[in-house]
């Protein structure tokens, strides 16, 4: 059953929608919503809502409460950014953000199990969260026109990935040339890009001693023990620090 309210001058829904329990689709594309309609979480068979070409700046958390949902088109809308309860959708398996103002996301986007296609382009985009390398079935993404540098190192274990539109960014080098390599050349860029910045971790957190003598001396910051009551560095017994 499908609902199209497409292209009026709607501000808000009544509440008397929730007697059509049996909406599986809702377009209200290019009306003058500014806000999510509630009344929506009300319907316990929507699978796919167009919300485009309203004017809509932020979502409520009621965003997160359509339980068999699998589409969602918010493109053309003033939102900066999304309630991170967009993240309880588990069956969404599309999101259109397209042509928004959006400056990031947050870090909850990534744990949504059944995300697919996700399209962010013409945004305001600066970075994107690295929780993205978590979504094991996207298999398209475009962020195209932003202005992203470079893209979260873990997107390059995304193994479904068959579409990435990263075209009209600030890349940097080398990751732009990479880019321009194709996809399998960026993605195995990607994981060696990270498996480097990890090697330079563990370097960074390497203790350094300082010769005294015969010996290397290690300084060690310790913080306040709520066992001992002091901030002395305890060894256990048959223990030894070299």
């Amino acid at each position: 059953t499908e609902l199209d309210l497409r292209s009026n001058q709607l501000l808000s829904l009544p509440e008397e929608l929730v007697e059509l329990r049996t909406l599986r689709s809702v377009k209200l594309n290019y009306n003058r919503f500014t806000t999510f309609p509630p009344v929506l979480t009300s319907l316990p068979r929507l699978t796919s809502l167009e919300m485009s070409g309203n004017q809509i700046s932020q979502l409520d958390d009621a965003v997160g409460k359509m339980p068999v949902i699998k589409e969602v088109d918010f493109s053309g809308n003033q939102l900066v950014t999304i309630n991170p309860q967009i993240a309880r959708l588990n069956t969404l398996v599309t999101i259109n953000l397209e042509n928004n103002l959006l400056t990031g996301l947050p870090e909850e986007i990534g744990y949504m199990r059944n995300l697919a296609r996700l399209d962010l382009s013409t945004n305001r985009l600066y970075h994107l969260p690295n929780s993205l390398g978590k979504l094991a079935p996207l298999a398209r993404i475009d962020v195209s026109a932003n202005n992203l540098s470079m893209v979260p190192p873990s997107m390059g274990h995304l193994k479904a990935l068959r579409e990435f539109d990263l075209r009209y960014n600030d890349l940097k080098e080398p990751a732009k040339s990479k880019y321009e390599e194709g996809l399998h050349k960026f993605l195995e860029f990607l994981r060696e890009e990270e498996e480097r910045l990890r090697q330079e971790e563990i370097e960074r957190l390497k203790p350094v001693g300082t010769e005294v003598g015969n010996w290397l001396e290690y300084r060690i910051k310790v913080g306040t023990s709520s066992e001992h009551g002091d901030s002395r560095c305890y060894l256990r017994q048959g223990h030894s620090l070299t």
